[in-house]
């Protein structure tokens, strides 16, 4: 007998590589486009999980046209219509989200590191307890210690 695979799991498991991709960039010794490549692999960790998280709801992620939903509107569905995630984390990751268009349309300006790394470490904190929350089979799979080490002082 085969066995039913949900909908969600292929955006559930690509999101936990994506994410992972996103820490392994931001820590990557030579730091040539570093911030750009994490920056858009965290915001596409976040776009494949939130619309998983909507499949696994049964809530629609298409538009009439075919095409699914964008990445800020499918995270704004985990705040507004789930109440999964606070509006402080709806707009850390929708800040990801809006540098990772930048990145990708455009030149990304200089943007310190002690913002990079607010950024992605309250976004990672939420994905890891979302993941914890929903989606426990798949939660032993990102459930690890990523070693950063940063010699300057930051403030948060």
């Amino acid at each position: 007998m085969k066995t039913r695979t949900p909908k969600y799991r292929n955006h559930v498991i690509t999101a936990i590589d994506a994410a992972k991709l996103s820490i392994e960039m931001f820590n990557r010794v030579d730091s040539v486009h570093s911030q750009q490549a994490s920056l858009t692999f965290n915001a596409q960790a976040w776009e494949l999980f939130a619309k998983g998280i909507l499949i696994r709801a049964h809530k629609n992620i298409y538009n009439r046209d075919g095409t699914t939903i964008t990445a800020e509107q499918a995270v704004n569905r985990l705040q507004h219509v789930l109440n999964l995630i606070s509006s402080e984390e709806n707009k850390t990751i929708q800040q990801i989200i809006s540098l990772r268009n930048e990145a990708l349309h455009g030149i990304l300006p200089k943007i310190d590191q002690e913002i990079i790394t607010h950024l992605l470490y309250y976004s990672l904190k939420t994905f890891h307890h979302l993941l914890k929350e929903k989606f426990k089979s798949y939660f032993p799979s990102f459930d690890k210690n990523y070693l950063s080490i940063a010699f300057k002082e930051y403030t948060f």
